[in-house]
């Protein structure tokens, strides 16, 4: 409610300054809520992470992943053009979308799994982007292939690609876990988008 609050104020742009802020405390939150806190655990979060921060470093530098685009200052601070909130960024969506499919059935084959929980992913981008490109928290070269779509189609494609292939391998790690932050977290952060979208 706060973030709806100051998103759709006249102080939009300096509260919006806030967001690595809490995606850093939103990350926290799942650490402290996850039971077992075991290696496991920290290795999800640390592959999900770099490797989703390698991808966009490369993706802002070639556009042959997602698309031509570039991010904004929103993110802070960047190294090769990327911010590092990024990698947090990847890491509490793969976790947060995995413990929600977990909570449905845990005991799906990871294939099936992987799938659900990175078209999880594409559908939690759908509302982001919207709202990411007009706080700018990245912008686009190119439009989408229709008013519905604010990045290209390349983009959603990209998303749900690299998220299957990487919860191939990192789903083993946490394949039981449950953590109802993370499930929490993630119905908020929908509401949030989904809110902000209807208002802009």
């Amino acid at each position: 409610m706060v973030g709806i609050t100051g998103m759709l104020s006249p102080y939009a742009d300096t509260f919006v300054l806030l967001t690595p802020l809490n995606l850093f405390v939103s990350l926290s939150l799942i650490t402290l809520y996850q039971q077992p806190k075991d290696a496991n655990f920290w290795i999800f979060i640390t592959l999900s992470g770099l490797l989703g921060f390698i991808i966009e470093a490369i993706g802002t530098s070639t556009g042959v992943i997602f698309g031509q685009y570039s991010y904004g200052q929103t993110l802070g601070f960047k190294i090769l053009a990327t911010p590092l909130t990024m990698f947090i960024n990847w890491a509490t969506l793969m976790f947060c979308s995995l413990m929600l499919i977990n909570q449905f059935n845990y005991k799906l084959n990871k294939y099936i799994k992987s799938g659900l929980a990175a078209l999880l992913m594409v559908f939690m981008d759908l509302f982001i982007e919207p709202v990411a490109v007009k706080f700018d928290f990245w912008g686009w070269q190119s439009a989408g292939i229709n008013s519905f779509l604010v990045a290209p189609l390349q983009n959603y494609l990209a998303w749900f690609i690299i998220s299957f292939v990487l919860y191939l391998f990192l789903t083993p790690l946490v394949n039981y876990y449950q953590n109802k932050a993370a499930v929490r977290l993630l119905y908020l952060q929908f509401i949030f988008f989904l809110v902000l979208n209807f208002a802009y």
